[in-house]
C-alpha cells in the first residue's frame, strides 16, 4: 500500500581518508556505508533526510546527464523504458478512472503552530502528482501532522485504515522516512497483521506480496516481462504479484540494456540470467532484498552487501551468509558483471579498480557511489546514473495492475 522512496538507513559514514586506509572487508564495512541518523547539524539532517527519501528523484534536472557523452545513451534508454510503460498506462486510463493517494508527514517540534515539513517528501509528491496528471490518474495528497513519532504512527495507521475502506481509491503510497526515521509504517502492526490491505498496495510491501516465503517462490517472485516485446502485445505476460517499484525498475532497465549473452529472453522464465553474477550494495526491505530475489529467481547469482555481512543468493533464492575469510566485498565485485549501488551517502565509494570491463553499473542512490569520471575510463562500461523515471512509471503500472485485480474480483 505504499511506495517507500528510501534506502535503508542503518549504514554508517566515514570520511574518504579512512576509506582509503581500510580494506573493504566485513569487519570494516560498518564504518564505510549508510546514512547517519544522528547528524551534527540541522542542515545535515535535512540533507540526509532528503537523500534517504529521494534516493533517485525522477524530477531532478537530467540535462547535465544528457550533455555528457558517457551518460547520455543510458539516460535516453531509461527514458524510453519509462515512456513505454507510461504509454500503456495512458491507454488504460482512457477507459478507466484511477485514483492514487500519497501520504506525507509534518512534525511540530516546538509544540507551536509551526510544523516542519519534509521538503524531500513534498518534492517527490509534487513530481508524482504531475506525472499522474499527465497520464490520466487522479492524485490526492494526505498529510500526517504529528507532534511525536508515536502520535504520527497512530495517525498514519488511521489514515491507512481509512483508505482501506474507501472504494474510490485504487492505491496508496507512503513517503519515507518519517521525521528522519526510516520506519516502514503500514506494512505490519505489532501483532504482525497487515495494516494495509493488499488491494491498494502499489509498492508490494504487505505480506500478500512481500515475505521470505514469497521471495523464495521462483514461480511467483520473478518478472515475467521479457524486456523487449510491446507491453500491450498479444501473449505478453503480466506479473501475478506486485513488486516494489525501484527494485522492478532496475530489473526492467537491465533487461533493456544487457546483451543476449547475459539476458537471454529465449530461455524459460527462471533461467534468463543464468551465468550472470550481480553485487547489490543494499539489503533494505524496500529495494535490496526484493531486487536480489527478482534477479536470483531468474537465474542470477547475487551477492547482497550491507553493513553486517555479504549474503550470496542463488537461483531459487537460497540465502547463504558468506564468511569473511571466504568472501570479501572486493572479490564479489570483481566477479560481477552487474553492480547495483544504493548507499545514500556522498562519502561512500566503490573503488573503480574492482570493476571489470564491459560491466553494467546501476545507481539507485541520491549520490553516485562511484567515481563516474574514473568509471568512464573502463572499456565497455555501461553506467545507469538514475532509475527514478522508470520507478514512477512502474508505480503507475502497479496501480493499473491493482485496478485490474479489483475489477476481476
Amino acid at each position: 500500500m505504499m511506495i517507500a522512496m528510501n534506502i535503508t538507513s542503518n549504514f554508517r559514514i566515514c570520511n574518504r581518508t579512512t576509506l582509503k586506509r581500510m580494506p573493504m572487508t566485513m569487519n570494516r564495512i560498518k564504518h564505510s556505508f549508510s546514512i547517519a541518523t544522528n547528524c551534527n547539524s540541522a542542515k545535515t539532517t535535512r540533507r540526509n533526510t532528503a537523500s534517504a527519501l529521494l534516493h533517485d528523484n525522477p524530477c531532478q534536472d537530467t540535462e547535465r546527464y544528457e550533455q555528457d557523452p558517457f551518460l547520455a545513451p543510458s539516460v535516453e534508454m531509461v527514458k524510453e523504458v519509462a515512456d513505454s510503460i507510461r504509454s500503456n498506462v495512458r491507454e488504460y486510463t482512457r477507459h478507466h478512472k484511477l485514483k492514487l493517494v500519497g501520504i506525507t508527514a509534518a512534525q511540530n517540534l516546538s509544540k507551536s503552530k509551526n510544523f516542519v515539513v519534509d521538503q524531500g517528501a513534498d518534492t517527490y509528491s509534487e513530481c508524482i502528482s504531475r506525472t499522474c496528471e499527465e497520464d490520466g490518474i487522479e492524485y490526492e495528497a494526505w498529510r500526517v501532522m504529528g507532534e511525536t513519532m508515536s502520535t504520527a504512527h497512530l495517525q498514519m495507521q488511521t489514515l491507512i485504515q481509512r483508505a482501506n475502506h474507501l472504494m474510490d481509491i485504487d492505491g496508496v503510497l507512503v513517503y519515507y522516512p518519517l521525521f528522519n526515521k526510516p520506519l516502514i509504517l503500514g506494512v505490519q502492526d505489532d501483532d504482525d497483521d497487515d495494516i494495509a490491505t493488499h488491494k491498494w498496495d502499489v509498492e508490494g510491501l504487505c505480506s500478500e506480496y512481500h515475505s521470505r516465503k514469497k521471495f523464495r517462490d521462483q514461480s511467483l517472485y520473478v518478472d515475467r516481462y521479457d524486456g523487449f516485446s510491446p507491453l500491450d502485445a498479444k501473449g505478453v505476460q503480466d506479473n501475478s504479484s506486485i513488486f516494489p517499484c525501484t527494485a522492478l525498475a532496475v530489473v526492467r532497465i537491465l533487461k533493456r540494456c544487457l546483451g543476449n549473452t547475459e539476458y537471454d529472453s529465449e530461455k524459460p522464465i527462471g533461467r534468463r540470467l543464468e551465468g550472470v553474477t550481480v553485487t547489490i550494495f543494499n539489503r533494505s526491505q524496500i529495494v535490496g532484498r526484493p531486487l536480489a530475489s527478482l534477479l536470483a529467481n531468474d537465474g542470477a547469482c547475487v551477492y547482497s552487501v550491507d553493513e553486517h555481512s555479504v549474503v550470496m543468493i542463488k537461483p531459487g533464492v537460497v540465502w547463504n551468509r558468506c564468511f569473511l575469510m571466504k568472501k570479501d566485498i572486493r572479490s564479489c565485485v570483481e566477479k560481477s558483471s552487474i553492480i547495483v549501488t544504493g548507499v545514500p551517502s556522498s562519502t561512500f565509494r566503490i573503488p573503480t579498480g574492482w570493476i571489470k570491463p564491459n560491466s553494467t553499473v546501476v545507481n539507485v542512490a541520491s549520490e553516485p557511489n562511484i567515481d563516474v569520471n574514473e568509471l568512464a575510463k573502463i572499456p565497455g562500461i555501461q553506467y545507469i546514473p538514475a532509475v527514478g523515471k522508470v520507478t514512477v512509471a512502474l508505480l503507475e503500472h502497479n496501480l493499473v495492475q491493482l485496478h485490474k485485480k479489483k475489477c476481476c474480483s
